[in-house]
């Protein structure tokens, strides 16, 4: 993306149209901030606040052109009853959802930094935002190609997350592992024993269960596998 390339305007308007109505044809419905003039990056409205529940922590951006986005978005969310508090007063560069990340049940949230995002920012995050039942992590981006987290992540279903590995350090990229097979294998043990926090009397139940499936599944292979009496050819 570069600004010495002209924009084809019509065309640009026809896909944002197409998007909107595409979302609204799911029922989802979608609210507009009206564009201020002047503001070539404002279509990128993710970057322009932190949300999560009903607070909004706006952006500080870090390209100096784009700050003036911060004030419409403001006064958006408080018309709404949002509880805003204004990261510009901070000083330190912060682009909302566009480095904000969470997985399927909210269990962990990232944001990330390195590029548009201070790693500092973490601790105003952590301050401003009640994460109560959310382990909140930050990911360090070290690819250029990805300076947005929203670039190299995207959490799916429990346990699953689609990652571009470049994107992230060492010890970034293992966290999110850790954290997605840690989700995993507790959806699976909720699958297995139908208990979020099972008790110990549980177990005894729920692994004979288990192994009457087992015992099943064996018995189910072994007569796939054994001849029919009346295939066998006789002598």
């Amino acid at each position: 993306m570069t600004m010495k390339e002209p924009v084809d305007k019509p065309l640009a308007m026809k896909q944002w149209e197409g998007v909107k109505s595409t979302f609204e044809s799911i029922g989802v419905k979608v609210d507009v901030i009206e564009n201020e003039p002047g503001q070539v990056d404002q279509v990128f409205c993710a970057n322009c606040a932190l949300v999560w529940g009903g607070t909004a922590l706006i952006s500080h951006m870090h390209n100096p052109p784009r700050r003036a986005e911060s004030q419409p978005t403001l006064e958006w969310f408080k018309e709404r009853n949002f509880k805003v508090y204004d990261g510009r007063a901070h000083g330190m560069n912060l682009e909302g959802c566009g480095d904000f990340a969470y997985n399927y049940d909210r269990k962990h949230a990232y944001l990330g930094y390195g590029f548009r995002t201070d790693k500092e920012a973490y601790h105003l995050v952590k301050d401003v935002i009640d994460f109560t039942g959310t382990q909140f992590h930050s990911l360090r981006l070290v690819s250029e190609l990805c300076y947005h987290l929203d670039t190299a992540m995207l959490n799916l279903s429990k346990g699953h997350a689609l990652v571009f590995p470049p994107a992230f350090d060492t010890e970034s990229y293992n966290l999110i592992k850790s954290s997605n097979i840690t989700e995993g294998w507790h959806h699976g043990f909720h699958s297995l024993m139908g208990y979020s926090n099972p008790t110990i009397r549980i177990f005894p139940d729920c692994l004979k269960k288990e192994q009457n499936l087992t015992d099943v599944k064996i018995t189910q292979h072994l007569m796939r596998r054994s001849p029919s009496p009346l295939s066998e050819k006789v002598v």
